[in-house]
């Protein structure tokens, strides 16, 4: 679940990736899918080998795919690193900004970041990493964002499907990368981006997993009494009991806009196990003609090849206002 590319549409978005943003994006063979235990007797994802997955690989959907794996993160950074906005550069805070800065932390290198956070609309970058997870920290005059990387290894789909549940009813395994990045020094690194930036004007995003640990991070922040201005996520799976999302919603549910492509089936796959979404009322659909819907609940199901396309952040981009 990730990758960095151009605005392109649907049809060749996964074929005309721009090599300067990702030089990493020859489509991997898929990894097994992960178990789940406990998971409802219906509940199943197509083996590998199966004419499913067979026609998953053979869209070349590459690393952002829903079965592909690519590497590990680059190293985390030592420093920040500059970079100039791009003349069209998205403006921090809009949906198309959090969509670039989910980009950022899916690059397989430092320059894809470079390029992505720069359309981001950010003039200086940070990273984290903890094992295969990552965040990215951008900030810009008077403004910072964070966003966390999707799935993109084994070691992460294991902690997707870790679905027990906290004390604080979030999805246990996203919360885990949570704990991690923060001991790895994410509290810090935002912190010395608030400097920079001269506030605590803050932006989450995410795309796919790093979607939910962008809703999980922004929730623990705003209790904590940190300032959280926007949460953005693109294709995110549900990662609060129904207790918890009440409690996200009514402290951040009118900050929080989930997109979600057309019949995009991972927004739906945690919820079996009793995760429920959150801002259904800021939930934004993408649909195949180009229209938008908003404030209806995700719609894909099926782990069908025309369903897992859809899971691409290349195409989010692509589509997001």
């Amino acid at each position: 679940m990730s990758s960095v590319g151009n605005k392109t549409n649907a049809s060749t978005a996964t074929s005309a990736r721009d090599p300067n943003l990702d030089p990493d994006s020859k489509a991997p063979p898929p990894p097994p899918p992960p178990s789940a235990p406990g998971a409802p007797a219906n509940f199943s994802l197509p083996p590998v080998g199966s004419g499913a997955s067979k026609d998953i690989a053979a869209t070349g959907i590459g690393p952002g795919g829903l079965f592909s794996q690519g590497a590990s993160p680059p190293p985390p950074t030592a420093a920040p690193r500059e970079v100039t906005p791009t003349a069209d550069a998205e403006k921090p805070g809009s949906l198309s900004s959090g969509a670039w800065l989910s980009k950022a932390a899916d690059a397989h290198t430092d320059a894809a970041t470079d390029a992505a956070v720069a359309k981001a609309g950010y003039s200086k970058w940070e990273s984290v990493n903890a094992g295969d997870d990552r965040a990215v920290i951008a900030s810009g005059p008077g403004t910072t964002g964070v966003s966390f990387r999707s799935t993109q290894t084994a070691e992460q789909w294991a902690s997707n499907f870790d679905v027990s549940k906290t004390a604080g009813g979030e999805h246990k395994g996203m919360a885990d990368g949570v704990s991690k990045l923060e001991a790895a020094g994410l509290d810090q690194k935002i912190d010395q981006a608030h400097a920079r930036a001269g506030t605590d004007e803050t932006h989450y995003s995410g795309f796919s997993r790093g979607g939910g640990e962008a809703l999980i991070k922004a929730k623990q922040d705003s209790e904590s009494g940190k300032n959280v201005n926007s949460v953005t996520t693109q294709g995110s799976p549900a990662v609060f009991t129904p207790e918890a999302a009440q409690q996200y919603d009514a402290e951040l549910g009118a900050r929080t806009t989930r997109v979600v492509n057309g019949q995009d089936p991972v927004p739906n796959m945690s919820k079996p196990f009793g995760f429920v979404d959150v801002a259904q009322q800021n939930t934004v659909t993408l649909n195949g003609d180009g229209s938008e819907s908003k404030g209806e609940p995700p719609r894909g199901t099926a782990l069908t090849p025309a369903n897992v396309v859809q899971h691409d952040l290349d195409q989010y981009i692509a589509k997001t206002p």
